[in-house]
């Protein structure tokens, strides 16, 4: 949450406030309550979007002056109405997989990651004032009761349909220039110096030279398909198979907790089955093509990589999606999480913390009883690896011949087919990029970065994105990992500047 009186005394040494109004703010925060933003918003003191500005140079994310936006009404029932307005959140604009989410507090994570869970889509955090978004769900849901209306228009948007059928919305970063209020008029001596110290602060930072992007990923490129038959694999690492009968099925358990992940094995084995485990995300990625797993029993939250984004992953890869997986969750309890799990993310199965023995047994005897109809022969995943590669070189072609769309068509096919390919995230990630589709960019070296999380051309691909886009916090993050994932001394010395400038 921002800290409200640093605000204040940000907003007078800025110049943009005196003490007076920052009192009479403070006065009607403490006599009907809201955010302090807001408050100096109501009394006439700053319009939305310099408040907003001023909010994403504090917060270190990207705002939305929600006065100048237009967004579809449809939005809102992605979310329930309680979770909407208990948060003081707002979906903006639904754009591929992702969500431009306006959040009164865009710090609180744990907000951000219901709302990833309820949608399947990921989150981009944009800070809005805390009254203007509240204001605006009051008018948003009266208006979707009326289904012949299809925008919401903000205060300062004229009521006409905009070009963009998904809507337009005013997004502010912390090099936005700031405003004055509508109604400042002849300036006196005060006005005059806040104004000169407007202008010195309002000037915009050094834009970034995209070039320095890393073009392409260094290694051959792995395509979804098990590495090894899982014999084979032990035999090569000097380690004893499994134990457990194979032709009752090889099992992978994924958790972090070790009593939990040891008591499961043990159960699993004593009923014949062959186990593998795993503790963390990016762990469970690299088991999966290597172990080739009848069945998945996969813990919600797990470090680096949630248990439901894995999930969908797995649901999404020809190769592996006929795998049943069973999702494990002490958070999420009830049938309406179990609804939304299967419909999201995929998963076969669900069963909550602290469960049943027989419950869980019961759960994956029945997921394994049609495991063989349900398997794809090694041929057929020879086909699909098959036909990425052949998209992949199609892609490159293309590329080469300059022909973006074509190659982000080939690149998206190649990445459908193999989405546990990091490189091919990363290729389509430089695409998207190269036809400045910035934030698809984002996803895409954010998926290279799930699936390999020391791949440093992404962390530094995505700490200049993030801080072009305005995100410096996620920059800050990216630029650090990069750091711990850098070899070569002198650029690490380059992004050692980079963090000393956003700090």
């Amino acid at each position: 949450m921002a800290d409200e009186k640093y605000l204040g005394h940000m907003l007078v040494e800025e110049g943009l406030l005196d003490a007076y109004q920052v009192r009479s703010a403070l006065g009607r925060q403490k006599k009907f309550g809201g955010r302090f933003a807001s408050n100096v918003r109501a009394l006439g003191f700053l319009p939305e979007h310099t408040l907003v500005v001023c909010l994403a140079r504090q917060l270190g994310v990207p705002g939305i002056d929600i006065g100048h936006s237009v967004f579809k009404l449809t939005n809102l029932d992605l979310i329930p109405r309680e979770v909407c307005e208990s948060h003081v959140i707002a979906p903006m604009r639904v754009e591929g997989n992702q969500i431009y989410l306006a959040m009164a507090n865009p710090t609180d994570i744990g907000v951000a990651d219901e709302v990833q869970f309820l949608t399947g889509l990921r989150i981009l955090e944009h800070v809005a004032l805390h009254g203007a978004i509240s204001d605006m769900l009051r008018e948003a849901y009266a208006l979707r009761s009326d289904f012949s209306k299809e925008y919401y228009f903000g205060e300062d948007v004229s009521a006409v349909v905009p070009k963009d059928p998904l809507g337009y919305l005013e997004v502010l970063t912390a090099d936005s220039e700031l405003e004055l209020p509508a109604s400042a008029g002849a300036m006196t001596a005060a006005e005059a110096e806040a104004a000169g110290q407007l202008q010195a602060i309002q000037a915009p930072g050094p834009e970034l030279d995209l070039s320095d992007l890393t073009p392409a990923p260094e290694g051959e490129v792995v395509f979804d398909a098990p590495v090894a038959a899982p014999a084979a694999e032990a035999a090569a690492a000097d380690e004893p198979p499994a134990a457990g009968d194979l032709s009752k099925g090889r099992i992978l358990v994924v958790d972090d907790e070790e009593e939990i992940l040891v008591m499961v094995r043990r159960l699993l084995e004593k009923k014949g089955y062959s186990v593998v485990t795993a503790q963390r995300g990016t762990e469970a990625l690299e088991k999966i093509r290597s172990e080739k797993p009848d069945l998945i029993l996969l813990d919600a939250m797990l470090p680096e990589v949630h248990g439901f984004e894995i999930c969908q992953k797995i649901k999404a890869s020809r190769t592996f999606a006929s795998v049943p997986v069973i999702i494990v969750s002490a958070i999420y309890k009830g049938w309406r999480f179990k609804q939304d799990v299967r419909m999201l993310y995929g998963a076969d199965g669900y069963v909550e913390k602290p469960f049943k023995i027989p419950d869980l047994l019961k759960e994956v005897e029945r997921l394994l009883a049609g495991r063989e109809e349900k398997a794809q022969s090694d041929e057929e995943t020879e086909d699909v690896a098959e036909t990425a590669k052949r998209a992949y070189h199609d892609g490159l072609n293309a590329y080469q011949q300059k022909d973006y769309k074509a190659a982000i068509d080939h690149f998206s096919e190649a990445v459908q087919l193999s989405p546990l390919s990091s490189q091919l995230h990363f290729y389509l990630g430089n695409l998207f990029t190269q036809t400045e589709k910035l934030y698809e960019a984002i996803t895409e070296y954010e998926k290279t970065i799930e699936l390999s999380p020391q791949f440093f051309p992404a962390l530094k691909n995505l700490a200049l994105l993030y801080q072009k886009m305005g995100f410096r916090n996620k920059s800050l993050e990216m630029w650090e990992r990069a750091l711990r994932a850098c070899d070569d001394e002198a650029m690490k010395d380059k992004i050692k500047e980079q963090i000393v400038q956003l700090l």
